[in-house]
């Protein structure tokens, strides 16, 4: 019981809901979510590229659910096969990765082969502006340039190419 105990009296571990937008932003996200993939058994099949989320206005012309200024969320298509089991690790992974995520869309259906499902999702990430020699001329602008997609959405990543 003691060693439960001093495990319990650790701090919690570090959290970093935004990433800085920069060259390598995208790929450290993209090594993380295969790192996740690894540990938890599952192969991301086919990954969307990376394409900035519009801000809404509501009818009132104010924001709806407004972010902290500069932050902006990127939306991914992801598509993981694996069994039941191990994508429902790998999606827990993701909720409790020190980045902040969010997965909506998600549908799961069962894969070809039993005992195989395929879950498909939406994962939004959340980036801020650079603040190293990569920040922009204007700060707090985060352009599709910045993101490498040059405005380019529905480009897809099948990693078994």
């Amino acid at each position: 019981e003691g060693k439960i105990k001093r495990i319990g009296d650790l701090p919690p571990p570090p959290v970093f809901p935004t990433a800085e937008m920069t060259a390598m932003a995208q790929v450290d996200f993209l090594n993380r979510l295969r790192a996740y993939a690894e540990a938890s058994g599952v192969k991301i099949v086919n990954w969307t590229k990376d394409k900035p989320i519009p801000r809404a206005p509501d009818k009132g012309g104010k924001e709806k659910n407004p972010l902290p200024a500069g932050i902006t969320p990127i939306a991914s298509g992801v598509e993981v096969s694996g069994k039941y089991e191990r994508i429902n690790a790998f999606l827990y992974d993701l909720i409790r990765s020190p980045r902040l995520f969010n997965v909506t869309d998600l549908t799961w259906r069962r894969a070809d082969v039993y005992p195989g499902t395929i879950a498909t999702f939406t994962l939004i990430r959340y980036l801020s502006p650079p603040t190293g020699p990569e920040a922009p001329a204007v700060p707090g602008e985060i352009t599709t340039e910045a993101l490498g997609t040059s405005g380019a959405s529905g480009i897809s990543f099948n990693p078994a190419q």
